[in-house]
């Protein structure tokens, strides 16, 4: 999203470069051999390379068509073979953990550092690219995130005194109150 404009799924013509841009925003910077490794494995170098050429190309073209001119250069940099995710551009996952993290808060900022990042959290991670590989250890991670983000506003509210069956407010329809087992692709 940038200003009013908002870049939807249907958007993208091809599945790599919506891919490829949602594995820089998660880690914020790649090298181009990262890169390749992570989205053309089984491709040589040369080949990777070329591959990875065409997904930035057409990564910018949607980004410029659908989001202005412009756009791209303002959401990613790509300079002596590292790829950067500007640090002006807003991540959901990347908020959602530093709101879980207890850095140092009081127990009421604790408190309401946690509800916000419930409120933040809207189920699995890109959902739709449930079988790439490099997708599964964040989806996992941020799953265990919330989950013991929960269980610490549970307890934050208990003691003060508030019914811990709140904590049904802040589970996704999508999953049991407190599963065992984090998400998995199969």
């Amino acid at each position: 999203m940038r200003g009013e404009c908002v870049l939807r799924p249907a958007d993208w013509t091809r599945r790599k470069p919506a891919a490829f841009l949602a594995c820089l925003a998660l880690k914020r910077r790649l090298t181009k051999d990262q890169a390749i490794d992570l989205f053309w494995p089984d491709n040589d170098l040369h080949s990777g390379a070329n591959n990875l050429y065409r997904t930035l190309h057409e990564l910018r073209q949607t980004l410029n068509k659908f989001l202005g001119p412009g756009s791209a250069e303002l959401v990613f940099s790509f300079k002596d073979g590292i790829l950067s995710l500007d640090e002006s551009v807003w991540v959901d996952a990347v908020e959602f953990e530093r709101l879980c993290s207890p850095s140092n808060k009081n127990p009421d900022e604790r408190m309401a550092a946690l509800e916000e990042a419930i409120a933040l959290y809207q189920g699995d991670l890109l959902p739709h690219d449930l079988y790439s590989d490099w997708t599964q250890r964040p989806r996992e991670r941020l799953w265990l995130l919330y989950r013991e983000a929960s269980l610490a506003l549970a307890v934050s509210l208990a003691r003060h005194g508030i019914i811990c069956v709140r904590l049904l407010c802040y589970c996704p329809p999508s999953r049991t109150i407190l599963p065992t087992k984090p998400p998995s692709a199969s």
